[in-house]
């Protein structure tokens, strides 16, 4: 322990909150609300807080960094309290996006901010003059946004100020990007590291940093289009309802009695003395027609549920028509290009333009987008014929639907190479990415790469504590945990093979190895991994291609065309060359089941069993109204009663998934201040205990 009394300065440092640059309003900060209490404030506003807020609602603050963090605040707070003169620094945020320019233009600030360089006012001023010690923390990204601070901080810094320590918390350190810059580094500077095995976005997702597009996405329309699709979703919610209430009243009556065809009297007279075998090819046919004649009110399609069902349907359709229009229009703005606010160290101008897709692939986006909505329009145009008719036979519904014209295009749109992964969807999404990734660099779980060569002034290098947090990531506490970490590492490894093969690579060229990342991670989520878990020779692939090519052969013997039967058979080609991809890089189940995780964990993954329901009923619309849900903006659909504010916590993703990995993984360094990075804190603190000790 030093004798020396020097103030000592803790700053916390954010994270990304935006991985894909979509959201305008949301930032990352690590200060609260006013109405929260930030960790430097007394004890006697801290238990007021906390009292405050344990009698009523959870408090939320969607852009407080830390918040879900509580055992790490509170160790950092006692920290604080067993020293004379050290102090938390929380008042940085920054826009959270995952682009190069947002965190060098936000650790450059955030250097300039504390000393008062560059116009900015100094937040320490009073300290210019004198010997301060910093210790960063920086979660994610975070420790990114210090290392650029590292290097504005050695051109604007009092020469009296140095950085004792830097604790990096799951921060991905890139290869190229974001060098730490050692010259205001005290000479006993210490790195701690700290990191968790299973965090791939640490070692993997975080070699991609996208282009700045939360303004640009809003002004394309993504809220409206988000929107209107959490709307049709909504709606959606009602049709399995309606259509139950439409077949359940079918009257069949009219089966019982008989029909006036004369195929349907010769089919009986004959097979009274022999099939003749010439008088039954017109029987298929005359069902058909038959049928069309029957009147949903003899055949009994309840007039009410039908005018509920087709009106229904058609709302639906309206609102994908909606979708389909505004991602027109999105499209064709973000080919034809963009300005927006960028910072003034960007631009002088403060602003910039930019063309998001290329014309080709914007072009490519808008025949896909005319095949889908093609196929809809014919049922649009049937349904409401027939509504205006007033007219519904049952046989009329299947006709009404359109299937094969809708199922055509979309099963081209989602058909797939399996050796080359080269297929409509994949390879618009593969030009997508080209465009929209700024920079890939690989990342690692280590910061001794970008350290190495740099010494203090005495020609030591400087000192590494990595702090490994594997242990407390509730991955190993599961049941079976061995067995699940011998899956993740052969995924993990595949993962970095992949890494490796497009290192230093254009990804607009580099489309193989892109593709074979994205069909990894693809095939370890569930239900896709189980979903297409099968031999593609199973019995039941093998008795529906049989029973579509029998229906394909009997309704040619009826004169009939097969075209749903056709288009089925084309999507089971696409199902099973899905299924192939997918086999090839499942590298075994990651994802626990509910009853492998502990009692004591439940509450973070699983939902508690409802007590009562929480909905009342609706009461059914008029004859031909659609039952549509409410809709979160209100332009359309009457609005919703909003949930209140803290009414249940949101439930984690379950260990093993996807999500977990990239998300809960990576926030295991900082759930709590770790023995580890706790020990090596301390012993580089230049201020007083207040215990002497």
């Amino acid at each position: 322990m030093s004798q020396e009394n020097v103030i000592n300065i803790v700053v916390l440092v954010s994270g990304t909150v935006d991985p894909v640059n979509m959201d305008p309003v949301l930032r990352s900060v690590s200060y609260p609300k006013p109405s929260l209490v930030p960790l430097q404030d007394s004890d006697a506003k801290q238990k007021a807080a906390q009292k405050s807020e344990s009698g009523s609602k959870k408090a939320k603050d969607d852009d407080w960094y830390w918040q879900e963090n509580a055992r790490f605040r509170d160790e950092l707070r006692a920290l604080r309290k067993q020293y004379t003169n050290l102090h938390i620094f929380e008042a940085h945020g920054w826009t959270g996006d995952n682009s190069v320019q947002a965190r060098t233009i936000s650790g450059a600030y955030l250097a300039n901010r504390l000393c008062g360089a560059e116009g900015e006012t100094a937040y320490y001023s009073g300290h210019l003059k004198k010997k301060v010690h910093f210790h960063f923390i920086g979660h994610s990204h975070g420790g990114n946004v210090i290392n650029e601070l590292t290097r504005q901080a050695a051109k604007v810094w009092p020469k009296q100020w140095k950085i004792r320590t830097i604790t990096y918390l799951s921060t991905p350190f890139f290869t190229r990007l974001h060098q730490v810059d050692t010259t205001t580094f005290d000479d006993d500077c210490k790195i701690i590291n700290a990191f968790c095995k299973y965090d791939i976005t640490q070692r993997v997702i975080a070699d991609f940093s996208m282009h700045p597009m939360t303004g640009l996405m809003k002004a394309a329309g993504s809220e409206e289009i988000g929107c209107i699709a959490r709307c049709l979703s909504k709606d959606m919610g009602a049709t399995p309802k309606l259509f139950k209430e439409l077949m359940t009243s079918v009257n069949v009556s009219f089966l019982k009695e008989g029909t006036s065809s004369k195929a349907w009297k010769t089919l009986r007279d004959n097979l009274k003395d022999g099939v003749d075998w010439d008088d039954l090819r017109g029987v298929g046919g005359a069902l058909v027609d038959d049928m069309k004649k029957v009147d949903i009110r003899v055949a009994h399609y309840g007039l009410t549920e039908a005018r509920r069902f087709y009106s229904h349907v058609l709302g639906l359709l309206a609102r994908l028509h909606d979708i389909f229009t505004k991602l027109r229009e999105a499209i064709t703005m973000l080919r034809d290009g963009f300005t927006y606010d960028v910072h003034k160290s960007v631009h002088p101008s403060k602003k910039m333009t930019r063309k998001v897709l290329l014309p080709a692939t914007a072009a490519k986006f808008i025949q896909e987008l005319d095949r889908l909505e093609g196929g809809l329009n014919k049922t649009k145009a049937a349904f409401t014929k027939r509504l205006s008719k007033d007219r519904f036979p049952a046989l009329g519904l299947v006709q009404d639907i359109h299937v094969v014209e809708f199922l055509k295009p979309l099963i081209t749109f989602l058909s797939v190479n399996a050796k080359t992964l080269r297929g409509p969807l994949w390879d618009l999404l593969a030009s997508v990415l080209g465009e929209q990734v700024d920079k890939f660099d690989n990342t690692s779980a280590t910061p001794v790469k970008q350290l190495a060569g740099k010494a203090n002034s005495k020609g030591r290098a400087f000192t590494v504590v990595p702090v490994e947090v594997t242990r407390a990531d509730h991955y190993t506490q599961v049941r079976a945990a061995a067995q699940y970490d011998a899956v993740f590492n052969k995924f993990v490894k595949r993962l970095e093979t992949i890494e490796e093969q497009l290192a230093g690579k254009d990804l607009r060229i580099a489309r193989q190895p892109l593709m074979e990342l994205l069909f990894t991670l693809v095939a370890h989520l569930e239900p896709v991994r189980d979903l297409f878990d099968f031999p593609v020779d199973a019995e039941y692939v093998s008795w529906f291609s049989t029973a579509m090519k029998a229906s394909i052969a009997w309704k040619k013997f009826w004169g009939q065309t097969s075209e749903l039967e056709l288009e089925l058979l084309r999507l089971l080609t696409v199902v099973l060359d899905y299924a192939v991809i997918i086999k090839a890089r499942n590298t075994g189940k990651l994802e626990v089941d509910e009853a492998q995780i502990p009692v004591r964990l439940k509450a973070f993954y699983v939902a508690k069993p409802a007590v009562k329901e929480v909905q009342a009923a609706k009461k059914p619309g008029g004859e031909g109204a659609s039952v549509q849900g409410a809709c979160d903006c209100g332009k359309h659909a009457p609005k919703a009663p909003q949930q209140e504010a803290g009414e249940g916590d949101e439930l984690k993703p379950l260990p093993g998934s996807i999500p977990y990995f990239a998300k809960v993984a990576h926030s295991t360094s900082r759930e709590t201040l770790h023995d580890g990075v706790k020990t090596a804190l301390k012993q580089q603190l230049t201020t007083l205990s207040k215990s002497g000790r």
